[in-house]
């Protein structure tokens, strides 16, 4: 176990948690050590910090969290380089902004970055393609999100309505 100073306070951190992006983050390209930092006081938000910098951390979320229905293509040399087999095997992040504007928090959806459980590999892929941005407002995705799931939970009353007449 290593005790490191970040930008967030010190944290102790094993071995195994270490995310290597071989070649870094987009700005970020001499970092490639980071760890997934959990404190359940801002769950579901993240940290991903370096363990190369300690000035250097980023608030990041899972993006299903705030957009149901977010998905994307993952390229075949991705899936190969990361190793992963199953959805399970993967993480996905998004990584937030948050200014001094509560109001204005925003998500980066055409830059996920994929971190994989198997061999503790990580990218940032950039979405070409797609109808997904740099910012989408977080209250916006979650309105959003809660109204399809009330439009699904609508189809699905309908449907036992049906069913039972």
């Amino acid at each position: 176990m290593n005790i490191i100073q970040t930008k967030i306070g010190t944290i102790d951190i094993e071995k195994h948690q270490i995310i290597t992006f071989e070649s870094g983050l987009p700005g970020f390209e001499n970092l490639s050590k980071f760890i997934v930092y959990t404190d359940d006081s801002i769950a579901p938000i993240l940290w991903l910090v370096s363990i190369e910098d300690s000035k250097i951390a980023f608030p990041v979320i899972p993006p299903k969290n705030v957009r149901i229905d977010y998905s994307f293509f993952i390229p075949q040399e991705v899936v190969d380089y990361l190793e992963i087999s199953k959805e399970e095997d993967l993480v996905i992040l998004s990584v937030l902004t948050i200014p001094q504007q509560s109001q204005e928090i925003s998500l980066n959806l055409i830059a996920p970055m994929l971190i994989s459980l198997i061999n503790k590999k990580g990218i940032q892929l950039i979405l070409d393609n797609t109808q997904y941005k740099s910012k989408h407002l977080l209250k916006e995705e979650l309105e959003r999100s809660q109204n399809l799931l009330k439009q699904s939970a609508g189809e699905d009353n309908a449907g036992s309505d049906e069913k039972n007449q």
